[in-house]
C-alpha cells in the first residue's frame, strides 16, 4: 500500500502537541491526518488487494481525534468522528 509521508507526520506533531498540552493544535494536526486517510480512501476504491491493509489503519487517523474532541469536552463531534472512523473500516 502506497504510504503518505505527510499522514505520519501530522500524527506524529498531533502526538507531540497532545503530550504538551495543546488540545486545539492537536485536533487541527489529527483532522488534517484524517483528510489524507480519505483522500486515500477515494484513491483506493478500484484496489481490492490494499482494500484491506488500508481498513487496519483507519483507527490510526481517527481514533486520535475524538479521543482530542472528548478531552476538549466537545462530546458529540467526538461521537460523530468516532463513528466516522468505523464506517470507514467497513
Amino acid at each position: 500500500m502506497p504510504r503518505s509521508p505527510r499522514k505520519f507526520i501530522y500524527c506524529s506533531l498531533g502526538r507531540d502537541f497532545e503530550s504538551s498540552g495543546g488540545l486545539q493544535e492537536t485536533l487541527d494536526y489529527y483532522r488534517s491526518s484524517v483528510k489524507l486517510y480519505d483522500g486515500m480512501r477515494a484513491l483506493l476504491q478500484s484496489k481490492e488487494d490494499w482494500k484491506m491493509s488500508f481498513r487496519e489503519s483507519c483507527h490510526i487517523a481517527y481514533t486520535p481525534p475524538w479521543r482530542t474532541l472528548l478531552s476538549l469536552q466537545m462530546t458529540d463531534e467526538a461521537l460523530c468522528v468516532a463513528v466516522q472512523g468505523r464506517a470507514q473500516a467497513l
